[in-house]
């Protein structure tokens, strides 16, 4: 499926540790003082910043989603855990996101994890018979799966095993101390499956080769960003104003890709070849 050529489609992604979520969340707000901005996930919660207010639609069914996860994480069972996030990513692309653009008619996408890229790298620990097949294939299915557009624009978040194991390890104790956290499942917080230094550092290394792949599917721009050495408000100031310049012009299909990564020592043009 090709982007809606009204809006434009980014995603802010990245492995576990890397302060995704909670940079998405500061950039949409921060974003939302300008234009209509829709977050549809696959990462949770789900939201919309409109006229600089944020609301959460969906928070029932988000609910149930969650405590899904908690249940599946209880288990320790890597199928039962790649079947809930299955569920997750179809439910925000056929569901939420398609239900979110009608209602807000938003001027920016801006997804919580990218639709394909993702699923693709996790299977790699949780659904094993689906990651036997190529990249390219996964990729593909789950285009077909989800039915959501290539994105135009991908940052991609990335951070050193040792550090993100601290984040998360921090992250889990705060969540336990949290009264906003759903009370059935506090007490199970701890490190998913795939949290430790080793798979963590697999599945970063997947993320690159799963984008490699998805720029010869489709011309999207890569923003690669080292958040080891970088305060969270710089991070959240270089997208916010990357994504401002795109904003500035009307969107267009781009025919080459780019990738470009910034980190504590600069910013860097790494590629920029056609799509073939």
């Amino acid at each position: 499926m090709r982007p809606d050529p009204r809006r434009y489609r980014m995603a802010i992604t990245g492995p576990d540790g890397s302060g995704k979520s909670t940079t998405a969340r500061m950039v949409a707000l921060r974003l939302g003082e300008d234009f209509r901005v829709v977050q549809p996930g696959p990462s949770r919660p789900v939201y919309a910043v409109l006229n600089r207010r944020i609301e959460y639609p969906f928070q029932r069914l988000i609910h149930l989603i969650h405590r899904l996860h908690a249940l599946a994480d209880r288990t320790r069972l890597r199928f039962v855990v790649g079947a809930v996030n299955t569920l997750n990513v179809l439910v925000c692309a056929r569901v939420i996101e398609p239900s979110m653009v009608q209602r807000f008619a938003p001027d920016l996408v801006l997804s919580g994890r990218d639709f394909r890229v993702d699923p693709c790298v996790y299977s790699s620990v949780y659904l094993p018979a689906f990651a036997e097949l190529s990249l390219r294939t996964r990729l593909e299915w789950l285009g077909r799966l989800t039915g959501v557009a290539f994105n135009d624009v991908v940052f991609f978040l990335t951070v050193p095993p040792g550090e993100a194991i601290r984040r998360i390890d921090a992250r889990i104790v705060a969540e336990r101390s949290d009264p906003r956290s759903i009370a059935e499942t506090r007490s199970w917080r701890w490190r998913h499956i795939h949290e430790d230094p080793q798979t963590l550092a697999f599945l970063q290394r997947e993320f690159f080769r799963a984008f490699d792949v998805l720029q010869g599917q489709w011309p999207v721009h890569v923003y690669e960003i080292d958040t080891s050495d970088l305060p969270q408000a710089e991070v959240v100031e270089f997208i916010v104003t990357t994504v401002r310049a795109y904003m500035a012009t009307p969107r267009t299909t781009a025919t080459s890709r780019r990738w470009v990564r910034h980190s504590s020592t600069g910013t860097i043009e790494r590629h920029d070849s056609r799509c073939v």
